[in-house]
């Protein structure tokens, strides 16, 4: 909730959608329980469960329009393929469904619309890189360009600046664009593996990380 709408606690229902089911038990534990106001996650849904709620609220689409695909979808859940016709029905249910706000009302929102070229090239990311799907990657190109005008689409490939393994790294647009002027505050990392994810926050507990954004993944 914004400060502005100042929202209390119970007036708000926080949903985190999860690829993993572990996550159910990771927001139960205490560390992220506070008292006065509760836990910071009320309710966490895997990603199977979210496309079963989607395919219950496009029921009555699916019963009443069969839409015809131009090609098969197959989704694999637990070694069984998804009935093509569901993901049909599902997708003309989201298509349906009205934005608030159509090009979304920042760059941060406008990021997540996959209608927007914004977000269309967000989520292509995943084609072009390994790990996170390049998330991290294409962020510090898209805030390169919408901070400081600096088009690092088309040029080499980014050099990063590595810790003790090529899973620790550091990258700084001082560094892969130099600036005649002042330099430019622009610094992402990423951290792969539960040793330098723990290695990064002891930095950030320490108060002495000047990173603005932090990619971190437990599995390399």
């Amino acid at each position: 909730p914004s400060s502005e709408e100042n929202f209390a606690k119970k007036e708000v229902y926080f949903v985190s959608i999860q690829p993993c089911f572990d996550k159910k038990l990771e927001s139960s534990r205490l560390d992220f329980v506070h008292e006065g106001t509760g836990a910071e996650v009320d309710l966490v849904l895997s990603t199977t469960e979210l496309w079963r709620l989607l395919e219950e609220q496009a029921g009555t689409v699916a019963a009443t329009k069969r839409p015809k695909l131009s090609e098969t979808i197959t989704l694999e859940e637990g070694g069984e393929a998804i009935d093509p016709a569901g993901s049909a029905s599902v997708l003309e249910y989201l298509m349906s469904l009205a934005p608030d706000a159509h090009e979304g009302v920042d760059l941060i929102e406008r990021l997540g619309r996959s209608f927007s070229a914004a977000g269309d090239a967000f989520v292509a990311a995943t084609d072009s890189n390994s790990g996170s799907g390049g998330y991290a990657e294409y962020l510090f190109k898209y805030a390169a360009e919408k901070l400081y005008q600096v088009d690092l689409w088309n040029g080499p490939a980014l050099q990063y600046k590595e810790g003790r393994n090529p899973d620790l790294a550091e990258i700084d647009i001082n560094t892969v664009a130099p600036a005649s002027t002042a330099p430019r505050k622009l610094k992402f990392a990423r951290a792969y593996g539960f040793r330098n994810i723990q290695s990064i926050l002891m930095k950030v507990r320490r108060g002495n990380c000047d990173i603005d954004f932090i990619e971190i993944m437990a599995c390399p």
